[in-house]
């Protein structure tokens, strides 16, 4: 077994149990939200933090060894994300029963994050980067657009703890900004 394969293990193994755990009690539902939600936000700021952290501190080796497992923590990002989607729906009591619910502005934005991040999950191999050549890059920028979404989809939750999560944006959107500012003046 391979590094990435082992860490893609080692990623999903909770999730696997969060699964089995929502199959086997159902009544628990809102533990398996909350848990998939800060799983899969934890994932995903740690995987946009990489290139910024690269940018800014360039000589960090341990951070280029983490970069190395993108498609790996992208992966099980929306995995997570997926299972906090399916805690929604059990607490809705079918998928039929959650539809009409799409409409509402904090399901509405999960729902298109959630969509975006399906589309990055699946075209996360090699071989959708051959096929796409250059629109792979472009496509996959749009995970920037996943990110406001999802920090507008914890904001109008309106929970306190969704309100401390999305402190985690903080930092991310600083580090984004160092590397945008950097960029630029390197450019000059």
């Amino acid at each position: 077994m391979t590094n990435k394969n082992r860490a893609w293990v080692l990623l999903n193994i909770p999730a696997l149990f969060l699964s089995i755990y929502l199959a086997l009690f159902p009544e628990n539902y809102q533990f398996v939200v909350l848990t998939g939600a800060y799983s899969a936000l934890t994932l995903y700021v740690g995987l946009l933090l990489l290139n910024p952290l690269i940018s800014v501190f360039p000589k960090q080796k341990w951070i280029k060894k983490l970069n190395k497992y993108r498609q790996q923590i992208g992966i099980s990002c929306f995995i997570y994300a997926l299972i906090h989607a399916a805690g929604f729906v059990v607490k809705r009591g079918s998928i039929l029963k959650a539809i009409p619910w799409i409409i509402h502005p904090v399901i509405l934005l999960g729902f298109a994050s959630l969509s975006i991040l399906f589309v990055l999950a699946i075209t996360s191999n090699r071989f959708s980067m051959r096929k796409l050549g250059p629109r792979w890059k472009k496509l996959h920028k749009a995970t920037y657009i996943a990110q406001w979404l999802i920090l507008f989809h914890m904001i109008f939750a309106g929970t306190t703890n969704n309100y401390v999560a999305a402190l985690a944006f903080i930092p991310l959107i600083a580090f984004q900004l160092a590397r945008r500012r950097k960029k630029k003046l390197r450019k000059a």
